[in-house]
């Protein structure tokens, strides 16, 4: 019973939502399905959901009429918020299947910490569509190496590769959270890829990204919390550049739905796991790319 708990905190937050007036029937609906595929791509693909829930939230604010000129902080800032709750549940069913490299985490934590404080710092000062336009180049290098890797044969797992030195850790874990929070993602997009190239296999890459989602999503949140907080043409009911409203929906199902990509990803073949994640990065990348240019 304890696992349907968030649903029914999910639940409880719509009808309460709804019965105030703050959010519309249609935007509870869109919400509640951006919860659940944020969970699933959390434990399926090691990301935090934010490469679902940013588009989708733009979208529903539009709705909502928050203004343009804060529509982005708002989505970013509210998806990292999402992201923390959903990593924690990744991170706890990836725990459980062994599949977390502790040793990556400790090392490129520091990094991941400051990096995101940095970027949510930022984020207020430095349009966002522009760095989509650089990282959406850098996803499809990345989407191609992984699709070519995958297209291999892969023979015995590789779970036993040294993690990378102190130094070299907090420098990739910088630059991961840096861009993580400026994007409003967990992560997973880059840390997936970085792992994989430190030697590791899909599933402790996976695994080990998850734990790596909250790390990143918590001092980003904290970051947009208070970058936002003087923020006069904000909405009502928000911290800063987070939504709660849209915080409170989406939170629970992402985390309700996060062991079931976990528990998916563990039943797919790794060769089947990496040709999907390669397609997935191919498609946020040309989604980055067309916002970025449109």
């Amino acid at each position: 019973m304890q696992r349907y708990l968030p649903l029914a905190l999910a639940a409880l937050f719509a009808a309460l939502l709804f019965q105030q007036n703050i959010i519309a029937p249609q935007e509870l609906l869109m919400l509640a399905v951006l919860g659940g595929l944020a969970g699933i791509f959390a434990g399926l693909f090691g990301i935090g959901g934010g490469t679902v829930v940013v588009p989708g939230l733009v979208y529903v604010f539009t709705q909502m009429g928050i203004p343009q000129d804060i529509i982005m902080h708002m989505a970013l800032g509210t998806s990292l918020a999402v992201i923390i709750p959903a990593s924690l549940a990744a991170m706890r069913a990836q725990l459980a299947k062994g599949t977390v490299r502790l040793d990556f985490v400790r090392r490129m934590s520091p990094g991941l910490v400051l990096g995101s404080l940095m970027g949510a710092s930022i984020a207020h000062f430095i349009p966002t569509h522009q760095l989509m336009l650089i990282f959406s180049g850098f996803l499809l290098f990345v989407s191609f190496n992984v699709f070519w890797g995958g297209r291999k044969k892969v023979t015995a797992p590789v779970t036993e590769r040294p993690s990378p030195s102190w130094v070299f850790g907090i420098a990739t874990g910088l630059v991961v959270g840096m861009v993580s929070a400026l994007l409003g993602i967990g992560g997973g997009t880059l840390l997936v890829p970085t792992l994989l190239g430190f030697g590791l296999a899909m599933h402790a890459a996976v695994g080990t990204s998850s734990a790596m989602g909250s790390i990143i999503a918590l001092p980003g949140a904290i970051g947009y919390v208070l970058s936002g907080a003087d923020v006069a043409s904000r909405p009502e009911f928000s911290l800063g550049y987070v939504s709660l409203s849209a915080m409170l929906v989406l939170a629970p199902l992402a985390t309700f739905a996060a062991p079931y990509g976990v528990r998916l990803s563990h039943h797919l073949p790794v060769r089947v796991l990496k040709m999907l994640f390669a397609a997935f990065l191919a498609l946020i990348a040309l989604k980055m790319l067309w916002k970025a240019i449109g």
